[in-house]
C-alpha cells in the first residue's frame, strides 16, 4: 500500500480546477450521469491533476462494502485543452448502481494502459479486470515511455523504469496489459436520473 500513499499524496494540484460532472462515467457498457459528491465544510476535495473529483470520503483504506470507481488512463472523456496536463485524461469507469440510486462510497482505483497497443475504449469493470488479466511480455526495446500511460505512471506513481514497472509483472517477464492498483482514496458518489 506505500504506493497508494505516495499516489494519493501526489494528487493535490494548486492551479484552477476543471470539474465536469456531466461527462459521462460506464457502467456495464452503458453511459450513467455519475456525480462525485463535492467538499463541504471541512472535507478535502480530492484532484488528479487538473480534474477535481470531489470530496475524500471516510477511510482510506479499501473496504469490501464500497463499490469501485476506476480512472482509466488514457482516456477520451475527460480530457485537457493542455498538452502538459494531457497525462491525466481519463474515463471513468463504475462497477455498480447504488442501492436505491441513492449516494455510494466508491473506492478509487488507477487503470493504466501498459500495452501500446492497447487502445481500447473501456466501459466496464469486466473489461478492465480481463485486461489485467492478460498478459504481455515488453520487447527488448521496451521503456515505461512506450506505455499508453507512461505519464501517469511517471508523475502519480512514480514509475520511471522497466525495473520498477517488473514489480507488477510475473517472474516470466510479462506484465499485465493493464495496471489496476489502488489510489489510496475513496469519493463518495451518486447517478442521475
Amino acid at each position: 500500500m506505500k504506493m497508494a500513499a505516495v499516489a494519493a499524496a501526489t494528487l493535490l494540484f494548486a492551479g484552477p480546477l476543471a470539474q465536469e460532472p456531466t461527462r459521462p462515467t460506464y457502467l456495464n457498457g452503458e453511459t450513467v450521469a455519475f456525480v462525485i459528491a463535492q467538499p463541504t465544510g471541512k472535507e478535502k476535495a480530492v484532484t488528479v491533476g487538473p480534474w477535481k473529483l470531489g470530496a475524500r470520503a471516510g477511510e482510506s483504506k479499501l473496504h469490501d462494502k464500497r463499490l469501485n470507481l476506476y480512472i482509466v488512463i488514457p482516456g477520451d472523456d475527460f480530457r485537457s485543452e493542455s498538452e502538459v496536463l494531457a497525462i491525466y485524461d481519463h474515463n471513468r469507469v463504475i462497477n455498480m448502481r447504488p442501492k436505491d440510486d441513492g449516494e455510494a462510497e466508491y473506492d478509487v482505483w488507477w487503470a493504466i494502459a501498459l500495452e501500446p497497443r492497447l487502445y481500447k475504449d473501456f466501459r466496464s469493470e469486466e473489461e478492465l479486470l480481463a485486461a489485467a488479466q492478460k498478459r504481455f511480455r515488453p520487447g527488448d526495446l521496451f521503456e515505461v515511455k512506450d506505455a499508453p500511460g507512461a505519464g501517469f505512471l511517471r508523475e502519480v506513481l512514480k514509475i520511471d523504469t522497466l525495473a520498477e514497472l517488473r514489480l507488477h509483472g510475473r517472474r516470466d517477464g510479462t506484465l499485465p496489459q493493464m495496471l489496476i492498483v489502488p489510489a489510496g482514496f475513496a469519493v463518495r458518489g451518486s447517478i442521475r436520473p
